[in-house]
């Protein structure tokens, strides 16, 4: 789940990412990575780094400023490919207790008296 908008517009905070490793990272990828303070960070890729193919300088699409760490290819976890816009809100608001509640103990509730009214009072039940 993005927790920051770095990447807004292009993804929101909220939005769940799917990632996938690649075996080719380009300019303009949107990347997943572990940064130097063992952060989970979403960026561009904005431009290769001068020293090496395997090394990128990367930036949020929101930021002003390229990101002050290199990049290099053992700490990308994978590229984006897929945004599923605000299921992150649905998912932190399940982990909670009146989430669980809602999502679930309801709905079971409700099916079970569904299914206890359907068996005595429905029509042609009774015989």
């Amino acid at each position: 789940m993005v927790q920051s908008g770095s990447m807004e517009p292009t993804i929101m905070t909220g939005d769940v990412i799917l990632i996938k490793k690649s075996s080719e990272y380009l300019v303009s990828d949107i990347i997943t990575f572990e940064d130097v303070q063992s952060r989970i960070v979403t960026h561009r890729i904005f431009s290769l780094s001068e020293n090496s193919k395997n090394e990128f300088i990367t930036k949020g699409d929101a930021n002003r400023t390229e990101d002050n760490a290199i990049v290099v290819v053992s700490d990308i976890l994978g590229k984006v490919v897929y945004t599923i816009p605000s299921l992150g809100y649905l998912i932190v608001f399940a982990k909670k207790p009146i989430g669980i509640v809602v999502l679930l103990i309801i709905p079971s509730i409700l099916i079970v008296f569904d299914e206890v009214f359907g068996i005595f009072f429905r029509k042609g039940n009774h015989g």
